[in-house]
């Protein structure tokens, strides 16, 4: 077997990963780096690079052959893609933040203050509503996820539901004109409510954000 075949060993948090040397050269990256620079093993027989191994297998899967299975958790999609950007991995990085899910929702008002609180973005909150487990009054335009994408650097969008069962028994949404979906806009110091008839309603106040 050629050196561009040879095998190396990878202790990563820990866990030994094994792989060839030649698979490690196929994405620019650190791990190219690592092997092109001939460095003498850290531990005797291996590299050791000081991350948790919990992802490393989707990782080092990507590398193989340029796809992989991604988990289904939001959360674990996020760890994914911090260990991409560590690994200088930009397309599998990528991969992860277009697999995440564009609808957002929180069950309380603590949630929505930490989301406020642990971003650099404005917060949009959708209130929508429903009737029965079906929705009324969906504004005009509603073309949510080209919404999400085109304001991905400035907001952050979440929805939630405006539930009023008992008022409405013998009055559903669809039957008043003068009930519609509303959206807040906050960041750490300002807030403000507005109507929502069409979803440039929204983008009309993101658009002028700076003047707040």
């Amino acid at each position: 077997m050629g050196s561009s075949e040879s095998i190396v060993k990878l202790n990563v948090g820990g866990t030994v990963f094994v792989t060839l040397k030649s698979t490690l050269t196929k994405h620019h990256g650190i791990f190219k780096a690592l092997v092109k620079t001939e460095m003498p093993a850290e531990d005797g027989d291996s590299f050791f690079i000081d991350r948790s191994p919990k992802h490393f297998e989707t990782v080092l899967n990507y590398i193989r052959s340029g796809d992989v299975d991604l988990p289904d958790s939001e959360n674990e999609l996020k760890e994914l893609k911090r260990e991409a950007e560590y690994y200088s991995l930009e397309k599998l990085a990528t991969l992860c933040q277009s697999s995440m899910p564009k609808i957002k929702s929180y069950k309380t008002a603590d949630e929505l203050l930490n989301m406020i609180a642990n971003t650099k973005k404005v917060v949009v909150v959708i209130h929508y509503l429903a009737y029965k487990n079906q929705l009324h009054t969906i504004p005009l335009g509603f073309k949510f996820s080209e919404f999400v994408e085109r304001n991905k650097d400035k907001a952050e969008v979440f929805i939630y539901e405006i539930k009023d069962e008992e008022e409405l028994k013998d009055k559903p949404y669809v039957d008043d004109p003068n009930r519609v979906w509303s959206f807040c806009i906050f960041n750490s110091e300002w807030s403000e409510n507005y109507p929502l008839k069409s979803l440039r309603d929204i983008q009309v106040q993101l658009d002028c954000f700076g003047d707040f």
